[in-house]
């Protein structure tokens, strides 16, 4: 996990933490890589109806969360992401699965089962991810007795 994330203290770290603005200026951040706040505004504000100096506070809001850097550029200030989609997923949904597996482990992978069985893609990356994990566990169990 990246140590710069700050959502705040424990269970307040989720994926709630993040408005509709700060998630639409973020997704605009990572598609499109480094951008200046008037290009945000200009793909973000307008059509959502906000003011520019809105959506250069959400910018500031990212930046003190971790999620964004500022650099000075040529024609004013330029964002970036500094978290990847994935980055960002696994943050936001790892307290939250660590919680849900502490009070009903049943009920927390079977809701994975679930959300994935529908799609054969989604369950086949699931079991290659669990075999994954057993062949790890495997390795670290031998290491453990060699020692």
């Amino acid at each position: 996990m990246n140590p710069d994330f700050n959502f705040g203290r424990g269970k307040a770290r989720h994926a709630l933490a993040l408005g509709d603005l700060e998630r639409n200026v973020l997704e605009t951040l990572w598609d499109t890589g480094e951008i200046s706040g008037k290009d945000i505004f200009d793909r973000v504000g307008a059509s959502l109806n906000v003011q520019h100096n809105t959506i250069l506070t959400v910018l500031d809001r990212l930046i003190k969360k971790g999620l964004v850097s500022k650099e000075k550029g040529g024609r004013g200030n330029m964002y970036r992401a500094k978290v990847t989609r994935d980055e960002f997923a696994r943050m936001v949904s790892s307290p939250i699965i660590e919680e849900l597996m502490h009070v009903s482990p049943h009920v927390a992978m079977s809701a994975l089962v679930e959300s994935a069985s529908n799609d054969p893609d989604k369950l086949n990356e699931l079991k290659k991810m669990i075999e994954e994990a057993e062949k790890r566990r495997n390795e670290e169990n031998k290491e453990k007795k060699n020692k």
